[in-house]
């Protein structure tokens, strides 16, 4: 069976590059790679209703839950793989779909942003780390974010989305280096 299929074609020279990019990322540091402008992530309070969870994921795919309103101070992370695990259905019929009650799972019997964070793990890195433990830790872990702080101020995230992008940034200099 093909990894890719028919209508995609690799060229040695694509493969080769693709290579020679993730091997000069882990030579960087988090600090090259993260995004530090904290105006382009999204944020809820620990303090907020699960309502307030639910529209603020209209527009992202993953939020940083906040102590309060200052958001250099963070005590966890959702996406929406952990939203899909709250509302997948219990029962699976096919006539009646019951949904789990948000308010009466568990630990979470508050309804707040905060009771669904409070026993998860928050995988971060310093700045001054290199790429390669934070891509060690987004492999070791299956992570798609990883919180970059510094004692216990949140700067910033570095994602999986933003890795390919730094890759592809490599790349795309390797192309124009080779046309001189």
């Amino acid at each position: 069976m093909p990894l890719l299929p028919a209508h995609i074609t690799l060229e040695l020279r694509d493969v080769q590059a693709y290579n020679h990019a993730l091997r000069a990322l882990p030579a960087k540091s988090v600090s090259d790679v993260m995004e530090s402008d904290l105006d382009k992530l999204s944020f809820v309070s620990q303090d907020s209703a699960l309502e307030d969870l639910f529209e603020a994921f209209q527009l992202t795919d993953h939020l940083w839950v906040t102590r309060d309103t200052n958001r250099k101070a963070i005590v966890g992370l959702l996406t929406l793989h952990d939203v899909r695990r709250l509302i997948v259905p219990v029962k699976h019929t096919y006539s009646n779909m019951s949904r789990r009650d948000l308010t009466s799972l568990d630990h979470r019997t508050a309804g707040c942003v905060g009771c669904l964070v409070e026993k998860a793990v928050l995988w971060s890195v310093s700045s001054k780390q290199a790429v390669a433990d934070a891509l060690e830790l987004m492999e070791n872990h299956d992570l798609s974010y990883l919180a970059v702080v510094e004692g216990n101020t949140f700067l910033g995230e570095v994602s999986v989305r933003r890795l390919v992008w730094e890759a592809n940034r490599i790349i795309a200099a390797l192309g124009d280096n080779s046309d001189h």
